[in-house]
């Protein structure tokens, strides 16, 4: 991929990225135009295309190029509840809402980086457990 992640790394020597905690929590972009496989490199470019389109509706990146990054993780994520939808009337089983909210947590796992945290724009963490214990 041309844009890699990189979370908690070195600054590569940069001289304007300096951290005195062990750069726990920065969160860099490095770019390689000759990463990746061209349908990758095509896949960047629609996402960057898809940002600029939309950049006056919708002013975050919605992080796809970390999810592009981390979707090898998420295909093969540990719960993936079935996705078949419920008819009309019938109340979710116990069993089913379970299944579901191990599929998020699982989701979430994928994006969280090694050093712990999650990237993005936002408290994902934060903004994952009250979804979750308002569903409960």
């Amino acid at each position: 991929m041309m844009w890699k992640f990189r979370s908690a790394s070195d600054s590569g020597g940069h001289p304007h990225l300096v951290s005195l905690n062990g750069n726990k929590g920065r969160q860099t972009w490095k770019f390689d135009p000759t990463a990746g496989t061209p349908e990758q490199r095509a896949n960047v470019e629609q996402l960057r295309a898809d940002f600029t389109a939309n950049r006056h509706k919708q002013h975050h990146s919605a992080d796809e190029l970390l999810r592009l990054q981390c979707a090898n993780k998420i295909a093969n994520k540990k719960y993936s509840p079935r996705t078949d939808p419920l008819r009309e009337g019938e109340v979710p089983t116990a069993q089913r809402v379970e299944e579901h909210l191990k599929g998020a947590i699982s989701f979430y796992e994928c994006l969280q980086q090694d050093d712990g945290h999650f990237p993005g724009k936002g408290p994902v963490a934060q903004r994952c457990t009250v979804q979750l214990a308002a569903s409960c």
